[in-house]
């Protein structure tokens, strides 16, 4: 009976330093994310999106807000670089992990984002708040990398604001919102705009 409780006891604080161990090696794991989220966000601040490289997995796929499917951190970086160079830029922003799920060596971020941005057309920047899913792999340097991202805002730009219409600038004709599609019908068309980076 002895031997068995001893056993039992064993068996006990050994789950319970394997516990410890995890909970350890997980809050390490949430202050790294954190750190690489706020070191991307200085970057894209200062309009150094070259340096962005070396959080990305070069085959990463990007699921953009508003935006078709981009394949290949060439492809991102690119794309990056046009919307930058057509006057889009982020002034302020920050990224606050809500789930982290830890893997040997996959893991996934999820959270939420808030960005004050400015690109042609506004009157003043406009600050943005949405979600955002980043799947991170370590490579062979035992550097963590993005592989796959999506976000979206929480609510749509050109919605109208709840219980008005808006109304067209020449007829005053309303103008009606298509539930989940972000375009209008009506007298006037607006584009729907990213909220991420200002691409139309």
């Amino acid at each position: 009976m002895r031997r068995f409780i001893f056993s039992a006891i064993s068996v006990s604080l050994l789950a319970l330093i394997s516990f410890g161990s995890y909970a350890q090696s997980n809050e390490e794991m949430k202050s790294l994310v954190a750190q690489m989220n706020k070191e991307m966000i200085d970057l894209v601040k200062a309009g150094r999106y070259e340096a962005m490289g070396k959080f990305y997995d070069k085959d990463a796929v990007s699921l953009p807000n508003y935006r078709v499917m981009e394949k290949g951190y060439k492809l991102i970086l690119n794309n990056n670089l046009g919307r930058q160079k057509g006057g889009y830029k982020i002034l302020d922003g920050s990224k606050t992990t809500v789930e982290l799920f830890v893997g040997e060596d996959m893991m996934a971020d999820l959270g939420t984002y808030t960005l004050t941005m400015t690109f042609p057309g506004l009157a003043e920047p406009k600050v943005d708040n949405g979600k955002y899913l980043n799947v991170w792999r370590k490579d062979d340097e035992g550097a963590w990398r993005i592989v796959a991202e999506t976000w979206n805002a929480d609510k749509n730009p050109n919605a109208p604001a709840q219980g008005k219409v808006q109304t067209g600038p020449s007829t005053g004709a309303p103008v009606k919102a298509n539930p989940g599609t972000g375009t209008q019908t009506g007298t006037e068309q607006k584009p729907v705009m990213d909220t991420k980076d200002g691409k139309k």
